[in-house]
Formats: structure tokens, sequence, C-alpha cells
């Protein structure tokens, strides 16, 4: 299974990559919006594990909506203290 991590925090990226790879997924990492969005577009990931509040994502792009990622299923990931439930899409 090929992922796609997203995540802005590089040792947090390094601790999840570490993981999955034990676990024999490939993967690739990315540290800001813009190079999630071009790596998840341009590659055949089976998954997607995305910080929502990365610097440089652009919500309309990586939730959905034409030209977007929505075809990834994805794992979010924050560090808000008050997180709201996310509708499905």
């Amino acid at each position: 299974m090929r992922l796609l991590i997203a995540e802005d925090r590089r040792d947090l990226t390094e601790a999840l990559t570490f993981l999955f790879e034990k676990n024999q997924f490939t993967v690739d990492a990315v540290y800001d919006g813009r190079s999630a969005y071009d790596y998840a577009v341009a590659g055949s990931y089976d998954a997607i594990i995305l910080d929502v509040m990365m610097p440089g994502l652009d919500q309309g792009r990586s939730s959905g909506g034409p030209g977007g990622v929505h075809r990834l299923p994805a794992v979010r990931l924050t560090a808000a203290k008050n997180v709201g439930i996310i509708p499905p899409e």
C-alpha cells in the first residue's frame, strides 16, 4: 500500500514514516500544502494522512471539488485543542 503523509511537523512525519515503512507500506512525505496537493494528484496513492492545519493547504482542493484529492481515503490530523465533528463529504 502506498501512502502520502502531508504534515508540516518533521518529527511527527518521521515517526509516522518509520512506523508505516516498518509495516511494509511505501511512504512519501511532504511538508507543505502545495506539495501535498501536487503529490496527491500526480501520484498513485492508496490513502493520504493529512494535517488539516498545514500551512499552504487549500481546504477546497484537499477535501474535494473539481481537481481535488477527494478520490483518496484520508486520515485527517490536527493539533487543535477543540475539534468539532467533520461531516462526511
